[in-house]
Order: C-alpha cells, then sequence, then structure tokens
C-alpha cells in the first residue's frame, strides 16, 4: 500500500469513531427522556415568586411535601385526595406543581376542576402563568388564542410543546363537563362543587370530572384537594373511604412516636396557651409538645422530626424490633418497612384501595410558627361566636372538618339527620369492632333490618389508671326484605281472593237478591272479609248485626247472569253479576246515582231501605246502592 494512502487512512479511522460517538448520540437524542420524579422535577424545575421563601422550591421548608410526592410517584394510587389546612403551600405542592409536572414533565393533556369558569381567568393569570414564566418552560406558552395575553376569559391553553390545558367549570349543564376525555385530572375547592346541580340530569359535578377519566382506566390519574368542611364533605369522605395516611411523628425527647388521631385530641398537641391571660401571653408560653413525656419542642427540634417522619396508612402501626424479640413477637418481613435511622419498623400491609387519603396539620406546617398558632387559639378560645370560631379553628388550622354541636333539641331536618352521618360509609366497618349487633322489625310483607357495628374509643387517661370508653355504634347496612308469606304457607290477604275469584261464577242465593263475586275493596267492613260472593242488600244495621254486606261496587265489566224472582222497582228477574273490574268503595263515587234511588225507592214504597238491590246507573253501569 502506497505511503500517501497509509497517511489517509489513519485519519479515516479517527473520523469513523467521531461519527460513531455523534451516531449514539442521536440515537440517545431520539429516545425517550429519563422522567424525573414530581420530587425532583419541583426541586430542579419550579422557581417561588411571591411569599415568605421566594427563590427555587426546596422540600425541606415543607417536610410533608416529600412524603406526598413519594407517595405520588409510586404509582400504587389513581385517586389522590389531599386534606390540610390553610397558609401552608398546599395551592402550590397540591395544584401548580402537579399541574406543571404533567403539563412540561410528561407532556400530556391536563384538566383543571374549578368552581366557576370565571375563575379560570383568575387562576392562569394570578397562578399558573407566572408559575410557568419563571421557569425554563416559558418558551412553550402560546402565541396566539387562549393564555397568550392577560384575558381573564380561559378556557383552553395550547403550549407549543403539543400539551393542552384545559379548563373545566362545575357551574351550568352536564355538556360544559361532557365530550372531553384526558387521563389527568386536577380538581381543587372539591367541597364546593360535590352536589347535584339544579340543571343536570346526572350525579354531582366532582364524578362528572372523574368521569372524563374512565376511558383510561386504571393508568388515570385524578388530584383533589381541599380545606375539610364537615365530616360529610366529598374531600373527607374520601379520605376516610382510602388509605387514610398520616404523617407520625418520633418525640425528640423520649423517641415515643405521636400517630394523629384525626379528631380534636390532634390539638391539644399545641400548649400553653390556655392558661395564658392575654393574647400577647399566649404566644409567648404556647408551644408544641409530647404528649408522652409532655416536654415542649422548640421550632429546629419540630422541624428534624418532621423531617424525619414517617406516613403510616390504615391500618399499619410502628413497632419496636428489640422489643418485639424480647416479647416473642413474630414480625413478617412481608408487612415490614424499615424507618431510615432507627430501630423501628412500620408493620402492616398496605390498604387494599387506589385512593389515597393524605393529611396534614398545624404541626406539620412551617409557615406558620407554635407561638403565632397559639395566640390564635386563644382569640378564638374568646371569640364572642363560639360556633363560627370553632369551625374556623378546626378547618383552618388543623385540617379536621367541623362537628356541630347536635345535642340542643330542635326540630328534625335535613342538614341535621346528614351531621349524624358517621365518617364511615355504608358496608365498611370500623376499625377495631368488638360486635356486631343485627334489629328486624318482621312484618307480614315486608322486613326492616339494620346491622350495627359496636366499636371502642381511645382510651382516657387519669391519674389511678386507663378507663376505657364506651362503644360506639355504626349502622354500616340497612334495607327492606319481602317476606313470601303466601309461599310459606301463611293467610292469603283479601286482594288474592278477590283476584282469583274475579272470573268465578256466581253462587246460588235468595231469589231477588243480586250478589257480587267481583274484586273488593282493601278496606271492606268486617263482615265482608269472607272470601266468595256475598248479597248486594247493605245495611249497617245488619252489618252490626254480623250479616254479610256489600261495601264494594259491582261493575258490569264482566257477565251478567239472571235468576228467577222479582226485583222491587224494576221488572224481569233479578241481576246477578260476576265482574272483572276495578274494586272501589262507593263511599265518594257516584252520589247522584245513590240519591236517585234512594227517593225512588222510598217515594214508591216499594220496600225498606235497609234492601236497596244492585241497580243500573246513570252511564249505563252496574252500581251498588247503599246507604
Amino acid at each position: 500500500m502506497p505511503a500517501a494512502i497509509r497517511e489517509t487512512t489513519i485519519p479515516r479511522r479517527g473520523t469513523r469513531s467521531n461519527h460513531r460517538e455523534t451516531l449514539q448520540s442521536f440515537i440517545v437524542a431520539a429516545g425517550e427522556p429519563k422522567r424525573r420524579g414530581m420530587m425532583q422535577f419541583a426541586e430542579e424545575e419550579i422557581v417561588l415568586g411571591e411569599g415568605p421563601y421566594p427563590g427555587r422550591f426546596r422540600g425541606e421548608r415543607q417536610p410533608f411535601s416529600r412524603l406526598l410526592f413519594a407517595e405520588i410517584d409510586s404509582g400504587h394510587w389513581t385517586d389522590i385526595n389531599v386534606v390540610g389546612c390553610v397558609q401552608s403551600g398546599k395551592t402550590t405542592i397540591c395544584y401548580v406543581i402537579p399541574t406543571l409536572y404533567h403539563l412540561f414533565e410528561l407532556r400530556e393533556k391536563t384538566i383543571c376542576g374549578i368552581p366557576d369558569l370565571r375563575l379560570a381567568g383568575e387562576k392562569w393569570i394570578t397562578i399558573l402563568k407566572p408559575a410557568i414564566e419563571r421557569t425554563r418552560y416559558r418558551e412553550f406558552m402560546p402565541d396566539r388564542g387562549d393564555g397568550s395575553k392577560d384575558g381573564d376569559r380561559v378556557q383552553t391553553v395550547r403550549f407549543r410543546n403539543r400539551a393542552t390545558l384545559r379548563f373545566m367549570s362545575g357551574q351550568g349543564g352536564d355538556t360544559q363537563r361532557s365530550s372531553e376525555t384526558t387521563r389527568v385530572m386536577i380538581i381543587t375547592e372539591v367541597d364546593k362543587m360535590d352536589h347535584i346541580s339544579s340543571v343536570s340530569e346526572e350525579g354531582s359535578k366532582i364524578d362528572q370530572f372523574i368521569d372524563r377519566t374512565k376511558a383510561w382506566d386504571d393508568k388515570a390519574l385524578v388530584y383533589k384537594e381541599c380545606t375539610p368542611s364537615t365530616a360529610q364533605g366529598r374531600i373527607w369522605q374520601d379520605y376516610m373511604l382510602g388509605s387514610q395516611s398520616r404523617i407520625a411523628l418520633c418525640c425528640w425527647y423520649c423517641e415515643q412516636w405521636i400517630v394523629p388521631s384525626d379528631t380534636d385530641t390532634d390539638t391539644e398537641l399545641l400548649t400553653g396557651w390556655k392558661t395564658a391571660a392575654d393574647e400577647i401571653e399566649a404566644g409567648e408560653k404556647g408551644a408544641f409538645a409530647c404528649p408522652h413525656c409532655l416536654k415542649p419542642w422548640s421550632e429546629s427540634e419540630r422541624k428534624e422530626m418532621n423531617l424525619a417522619a414517617v406516613l403510616l396508612h390504615k391500618g399499619q402501626r410502628i413497632v419496636n424490633v428489640e422489643t418485639s424479640k424480647r416479647q416473642n413477637v413474630e414480625i413478617s418481613d412481608d408487612e415490614t418497612r424499615a424507618i431510615p435511622g432507627s430501630e423501628d419498623v412500620v408493620v402492616g400491609p398496605l390498604p387494599r384501595t387506589r385512593i389515597l387519603g393524605f393529611r396534614f396539620s398545624a404541626i406539620n406546617n412551617f409557615m406558620r410558627t407554635a407561638s403565632s398558632l397559639a395566640a390564635e387559639e386563644w382569640r378564638y378560645a374568646h371569640a364572642a361566636d363560639e360556633e363560627s370560631a370553632q369551625r374556623t379553628r378546626l378547618q383552618k388550622l388543623w385540617g379536621l372538618p367541623h362537628k356541630p354541636d347536635i345535642t340542643v333539641l330542635a326540630p328534625i331536618t335535613c342538614d341535621g339527620v346528614q351531621r349524624r352521618i358517621g365518617t364511615w360509609g355504608r358496608g365498611t366497618v370500623p376499625e377495631g369492632t368488638v360486635c356486631v349487633s343485627a334489629g328486624v322489625d318482621l312484618g307480614k310483607w315486608r322486613a326492616f333490618y339494620v346491622n350495627i357495628a359496636w366499636y371502642r374509643g381511645e382510651t382516657q387517661k387519669d391519674s389511678n389508671a386507663e378507663t376505657p370508653q364506651l362503644l360506639f355504634g355504626h349502622i354500616f347496612e340497612y334495607g327492606v326484605i319481602d317476606v313470601p308469606t303466601i309461599d310459606l304457607g301463611g293467610k292469603r290477604p283479601r286482594w288474592w281472593h278477590s283476584a282469583n275469584s274475579a272470573t268465578a261464577a256466581p253462587r246460588a242465593g235468595r231469589t231477588g237478591t243480586a250478589y257480587c263475586t267481583g274484586p273488593r275493596s282493601v278496606g271492606s267492613t268486617p263482615a265482608t272479609r269472607r272470601a266468595g260472593t256475598r248479597p248486594c242488600n247493605s245495611s249497617a244495621r245488619r252489618a252490626r248485626s254480623g250479616r254479610r254486606t256489600c261495601s264494594a261496587r259491582c261493575t258490569a265489566g264482566g257477565r251478567r247472569r239472571t235468576r228467577g224472582g222479582a226485583t222491587p222497582g224494576r221488572r224481569g228477574p233479578a241481576t246477578w253479576c260476576s265482574t272483572s273490574g276495578r274494586a272501589t268503595t262507593w263511599r265518594g263515587t257516584r252520589r247522584s246515582t245513590y240519591t236517585w234511588w234512594k227517593s225512588t225507592w222510598t217515594s214508591g214504597k216499594r220496600g225498606s231501605t235497609n234492601d236497596w238491590p244492585c241497580r243500573r246507573g246513570s252511564r249505563g253501569r252496574w252500581g251498588c246502592t247503599r246507604r
């Protein structure tokens, strides 16, 4: 090989190597990018503007966000419900970040459910648009159409990365919440839309929102966030129906775990303000304290405890491994989850549900200090309107639903009955149920039944011992059952005999008396309880004496047969009626016919008024005239 060719061969080999690297980079760039988790996306992309903590988003500022995003990234949940207090970054963490994550990280269509479409412009201009413009995704903002300008009428925003943001309103008819399909639905202010509109023929607005994701089946993802209103509110009902995930904290001093109870007992963690003489003193003495060792925590200690917090789902508990070994308690490895930096483990499987119920409260909110919370608690305790103050305190500070006092005697109302409904739904037995009782109110044709689950509350600690609480009852099933009385050999009702004897031939009776074999009314007199034909010689006096009388109308819907004998007031033989018409009582009908026959019969002196026969009415129908 010539030397000139050899000299050109070596650079060619290097060029091929460069081409190989370039081609490899093209392949990597053409492939699907690695998807980040929601926590990583938030810390790398989200920049906070106005607020107490401007700048790059950090999960350590609100440690509960790490637990929430970890559960979302796990992929186990399809319906995510977040319940929390106000002024805690709930809108940013539970609304803005998930919306931007699906629009720009996953680049997919997203629908935001809001109470009123007029709020769409406000949500876009004041919340979502500034959040996007502070990120590198501002280059995908639309240059025309909805969202391109600062107009307040925004419904569908189409970004340049082919992602679409659609605002869907809870107001108006069903057509405003139809003809849309998406995998991701993000709903805010849930409790304000949990009712059926007056112009709607379908279910509640929340259910109509969720129906937009049904085409994706188990791959759909629904986010719901709201401050709880009442125990019957949608967000709290879904929380209790779901995983009931609570944030457990380990005490800084005694290393005992504090697990929220989702009741007013959680408010006892904030101490020192009850004995204060004024608001300033309440703020100075207020602090969060351990319910076991009663030692107060500083703000830095509370922060470290929340950073090491553990999320417990329904049915799970925390146990110490060494203590379990000493007590010879076996722990299955399949149902345990290790806690980093601790000898304790979480015991218990995941709840068998796809609904995540996540709750945080004042002790997890680091936008508020214990001092300011204690001062606000003192103001609520000394407010003139105790009911309103209690409602605001539970909902806004502790993320708990308000349970109004219903012990005062008052008329029964629909709202009052709704307040008595427990937090568990129908068919759900409360955790810790001791026994189940059933009651049946057995009738001849219907049986009303009710099943009650009895459970104990938490134990109350006094100076001497632990006193268990009384049993509480929860009605988890009720209904009505048809009783097959006839199949069981019971006595048949009157309508049964009447229906079967409607086409039967009449029996012979006394000459000159009409007999009725047609259907009889349920409300007939005791003298007509016997099945079969009965003479039509009505008389209250004979009814009192026990003789059979006619209390039903004899219509001419069936056949008529004649038998010998004269009918008073009419030529020819007496009339026998075999009818299949509707059973009706005479009282209150055809009074004109009755009056005419009474005057004719008595004025002609053809007999006693106690023996009126069956006669043809004024409209050609056979009627029974009686007193």
